[in-house]
């Protein structure tokens, strides 16, 4: 059985705060929210010529509120065989193992990294349920 690794890379959100001149009060508002979304199609190296996938991830913040989530989708990968899903995170030359996976029979993974995860974690047959990883927060 061969063992593949998948690769993704972070992705940085600069945010910059304008401040206001000095001797104005600062006016209340309400809480701050935070609202990230990216949805990206994985690139092919090669290693599996039919392998295409797309990952999505999102981060939304407010308040005490924080949902952060990584969704996987892929297809094209070797029926049954074993893979790692690993990142690059933030300037890190080597990369971070996130989930072990199995593909299912039909070659296709559906992978969920949830903060809030299920209460049931799944993995098996192609489709992974389980709790983000420490290690892959936040999710930029």
């Amino acid at each position: 059985m061969h063992r593949y690794v998948l690769t993704a890379s972070a992705i940085a959100l600069g945010i910059t705060a304008l401040a206001g001149t000095s001797g104005e009060k600062s006016k209340k508002h309400g809480t701050d929210i935070l609202h990230l979304s990216i949805q990206k199609r994985m690139a092919n190296s090669g290693v599996l010529a039919d392998a295409s996938g797309r990952v999505e991830i999102h981060w939304n913040e407010q308040g005490k509120a924080n949902h952060q989530e990584i969704n996987l989708k892929l297809k094209g990968l070797e029926a049954g065989a074993a893979y790692q899903l690993a990142a690059l995170l933030n300037d890190d030359t080597n990369l971070t193992q996130a989930v072990e996976f199995n593909a299912g029979k039909e070659g296709k993974a559906t992978i969920e990294l949830r903060d809030k995860g299920p209460k049931h974690e799944e993995n098996k047959n192609g489709k992974i349920k389980i709790q983000l990883p420490a290690a892959l927060k936040p999710v930029t």
